[in-house]
């Protein structure tokens, strides 16, 4: 759980609300806007305990008129690939500090050297 520092501006003109939160160890920041329309409800909140069997942490959220969802990453390779993510999206968490292209770069080529490595396999059981 991920508890920061979180700094409100007044409304804007139209009822919003924008808002800033920093990770206590400063390790993110992101900027939120609460929309219009959403401060009224209806309000509710459903969490994912499990998929396929297997623990998931996920979220569905109702505000006013508006629905979002989010799910949580797997916790290893193997979850991963029987939820049908890519396998290597376990090790997100390693990319925190790098920029997006070098994080898209190093899972990539993750993913390849262990294509490499199964096709070796593969290559080397067929000719035995």
């Amino acid at each position: 759980l991920d508890i920061g520092v979180c700094a409100s501006a007044p409304p804007n003109a139209d009822g919003s609300i924008d808002l800033r939160e920093t990770g206590d160890d400063g390790s993110y920041a992101e900027g939120w806007h609460r929309l219009v329309g959403s401060e009224s409800g209806p309000f509710w909140a459903c969490q994912l305990l499990t998929e396929d069997g297997m623990n998931r942490t996920g979220y569905w959220v109702r505000t006013g008129k508006y629905f979002a969802y989010a799910i949580g990453r797997p916790h290893d390779e193997a979850t991963a690939e029987k939820l049908g993510c890519s396998s290597k999206s376990s090790q997100i968490q390693g990319c925190v500090g790098k920029s997006l292209t070098e994080a898209v770069q190093g899972l990539m080529e993750g993913a390849s050297s262990s294509s490499s490595s199964d096709n070796n396999n593969n290559n080397n059981n067929n000719n035995n």
